[in-house]
């Protein structure tokens, strides 16, 4: 009886002993954790079985974006002096062969009416110097040095990239352009400037010495102004092959230039091949052609 109580114990032992290792040995394909309900860390942890946001330092809607926590799967909320990151994704391209991303956001907009974001930033700037609802910072430790053009976008480091369209190899190709870039708006208040360049941001220039380009764009790209009846000015470029023309056109039937010193270089002195339209000298006097 002994001898087979030992030899039960043993057989049990065995059989828990290679569960365990076949268990150590899970491939990576395989071995993944799951939360199928929400999860909460740190601060958000203390979010209560009725969704109410009040134990948090994010208690309600006049303190702060409280809805966030409350609508979040995944909630990472700070609750410690020394580390005050919410949530961090880290990644680089020598792990494996599969693209390399270190935070990724996806939407699927398919419900009428509604809308959705990929990415979303709220910024709350009550107190200290700066806010930032996206800062990219970016560093070319290559040896190479690319200069993108409009007609060669290059390698090297890209701090935004707009692709409009996305992968046709997902979700089907596109059916129309996108709508905007980028757009600046209002909400409950403004921007004091639409885009700054700091003085020494661009290559080339201090800002006091030097020329750096601050926008570049291809010949029919245009710069253009609009009214609330949809009336069109702009300053774009015209070229034959073998020059450019800087082309101004004026809003509406008329317009006028209004400035208190203009300078123009290499004015013809006569009008021989001119056009209807085309300015010359004559005699220090600016003529304008029949």
């Amino acid at each position: 009886m002994m001898k087979l109580l030992i030899h039960l114990l043993f057989v049990m032992s065995l059989a828990q002993t290679e569960q365990a290792f076949a268990q150590s040995y899970i491939p990576d394909s395989e071995n993944i954790s799951r939360a199928s309900s929400r999860l909460m860390v740190g601060n958000a942890a203390l979010l209560t079985d009725e969704n109410n946001p009040a134990a948090t330092w994010c208690p309600d809607a006049p303190a702060c974006a409280h809805w966030l926590a409350k609508n979040s799967v995944f909630c990472a909320m700070p609750d410690s002096t020394n580390r005050l990151i919410g949530v961090t994704g880290f990644s680089n391209t020598k792990l494996g062969e599969s693209v390399a991303i270190g935070v990724a956001g996806g939407i699927i907009t398919n419900r009428p009416g509604k809308t959705g974001w990929a990415f979303y930033a709220d910024v709350q700037h009550e107190s200290g110097l700066q806010a930032f609802g996206l800062e990219v910072a970016a560093k070319n430790k290559s040896a190479a040095n690319p200069t993108a053009t409009p007609y060669a976008l290059s390698t090297g480091v890209v701090g935004i990239w707009l692709a409009g369209g996305g992968d046709d190899k997902y979700g089907g190709p596109p059916a129309h352009p996108n709508n905007a870039a980028i757009v600046v708006l209002k909400n409950s208040s403004t921007w004091n400037k639409g885009l700054v360049f700091s003085q020494d941001g661009l290559t080339g220039s201090d800002g006091m010495t030097g020329k750096a380009v601050a926008i570049e764009m291809a010949e029919g790209h245009l710069i253009q102004w609009m009214d609330e009846t949809y009336n069109v000015a702009n300053i774009g470029i015209e070229g034959d092959g073998g020059t450019l023309d800087v082309v101004v056109k004026p809003a509406g039937t008329k317009g006028k230039l209004v400035t208190p010193k203009l300078n123009i270089s290499n004015i013809p002195t006569s009008s021989e091949g001119l056009s209807p339209g085309d300015i010359y000298s004559r005699d220090g006097v600016l003529m304008v052609m029949p």
